[in-house]
C-alpha cells in the first residue's frame, strides 16, 4: 500500500510542470475567447489544425499570465492555503524563469505560424493588462479594489476580442457587454475566499476594502444586469448562468453565508462553459478529460479535493497540508 502511494506521488510530481500553469483557471479564459468567437455567427471555419496551433498559442499566453501572478502573489497564496507549487517553494526559481521564457516564445511564435500574426497587438495588450499591469508596475491593479474591477472588465473584453477577430470581425459592445459584466463579477467573487490572506499581506482587494457582503452585492448587481442585457439581445448562453449565479448570490445575501456566492460563481462558470461547449465539442472533450486528471493530481500530490463545485473557502487545514508537503 505504501509502495503504491509512493508511486502515485512520484507520477504526480512529474505533472508539476503542467499544473504549475494553473490549467484549471485557464478554462474560464478559453470560455471567454470561444464566447467571442461564437458571437460572430457567420464566422469562417479555420480548420482543426489551425485551431490546435491557436490553442497552443493562447494557452501558452494564459499560462504565462498565471505564472507571473503566482510569482508576484506567492505569500498571499500560501496564507490562503492554495495548492500552488510556487507558493510553497516546490518549484525552483530557475525553473519558473525557464518556463516563463519558453511560454513567452511559444505564444507569439504559434500565433504567427497559425496565420493570425496580425492579432499580435491584441496578444500584447492582453499580456500587458493581465500579466504586467495586474501584477507589477506602480499600478499593480490586483492590489486595489478599482484596479481589480477594471482589470476584470478590460481583460474580459480583450479575450472576447481575440475570439471575435479569429472569427473575422468585431461583433460590437452591446453583444459583448453581458460577458464582460459576468466575467468582471466572477473576478470580484474570487476575492471573497482570499480575503484573510490578502488582508494579512497588505493587498487591498475589493473584498478587503468593502467586505464580503458589499462584494457579493456589487457582483450580484453586475450579474443581474448581464442577464437582463442577455435577454434583450436573446443570448441564452449567458442568460442561464447569469440567472443561476444571481439566485445563489441573493441567497448568500439573505442568509449572510457568502460561501453561497462563491458556489454561484463556480456554477456560473461551469454553466457558461457547458453552453459554449455545445458549439465547440473539442472544448467539452478537453474539460471531460482534464477534470479527473486534475482531481487525481491534487489528491495524490497535496491531499486536496480539487477542483470541486463546493461552496468552500481556503482554510487552516489546507494551509497545514501545504506546509506538510513543503516540509517533506
Amino acid at each position: 500500500m505504501a509502495a503504491e502511494k509512493q508511486k502515485h506521488e512520484s507520477i504526480a510530481r512529474l505533472l508539476d510542470w503542467f499544473f504549475l500553469l494553473r490549467p484549471t483557471l485557464i478554462f474560464p479564459l478559453w470560455t471567454m475567447l470561444l464566447a467571442g468567437h461564437g458571437l460572430v455567427k457567420d464566422h469562417d471555419e479555420i480548420g482543426a489544425t489551425r485551431w490546435l496551433i491557436v490553442t497552443i498559442s493562447m494557452s501558452a499566453l494564459f499560462g504565462l499570465v498565471y505564472l507571473l501572478n503566482q510569482m508576484r502573489d506567492r505569500e498571499g497564496d500560501r496564507r490562503n492555503g492554495k495548492s500552488m507549487l510556487i507558493a510553497n517553494d516546490l518549484v525552483s526559481r530557475k525553473t519558473q524563469h525557464v518556463v516563463g521564457i519558453l511560454l513567452g516564445i511559444i505564444a507569439p511564435a504559434a500565433l504567427i505560424y497559425s496565420g493570425f500574426g496580425h492579432l499580435g497587438y491584441w496578444m500584447i495588450a492582453t499580456f500587458a493588462v493581465a500579466g504586467i499591469l495586474y501584477n507589477y508596475t506602480p499600478l499593480a491593479l490586483e492590489r486595489t479594489p478599482v484596479g481589480g474591477v477594471l482589470s476584470g472588465a478590460i481583460g474580459g473584453w480583450l479575450l472576447l476580442q481575440l475570439g471575435e477577430l479569429i472569427a473575422g470581425r468585431d461583433i460590437g459592445l452591446l453583444r459583448e457587454l453581458p460577458y464582460i459584466l459576468a466575467f468582471s463579477a466572477g473576478c470580484l467573487l474570487t476575492s471573497i475566499p482570499d480575503l484573510e490572506g490578502d488582508r494579512e499581506t497588505g493587498k487591498r482587494s475589493f473584498a478587503v476594502a468593502f467586505g464580503e457582503r458589499n462584494t457579493a452585492l456589487f457582483a450580484g448587481v453586475m450579474v443581474f444586469v448581464a442577464g437582463l442585457i442577455g435577454i434583450f439581445v436573446r443570448d441564452w448562453v449567458v442568460v442561464v448562468p447569469a440567472v443561476a449565479c444571481t439566485i445563489l448570490i441573493a441567497l448568500a445575501l439573505k442568509r449572510r453565508d457568502y460561501r453561497l456566492s462563491v458556489a454561484g460563481n463556480k456554477a456560473a462558470i461551469f454553466l457558461l462553459a457547458m453552453g459554449i461547449a455545445i458549439g465547440y465539442p473539442y472544448f467539452l472533450v478537453a474539460m471531460v478529460v482534464y477534470l479527473p486528471i486534475a482531481r487525481w493530481y491534487h489528491w495524490n500530490r497535496f491531499g486536496l479535493d480539487y477542483p470541486n463545485f463546493r461552496a468552500e473557502y481556503a482554510n487552516g487545514a489546507a494551509v497545514t497540508r501545504m506546509n506538510s508537503v513543503h516540509e517533506k
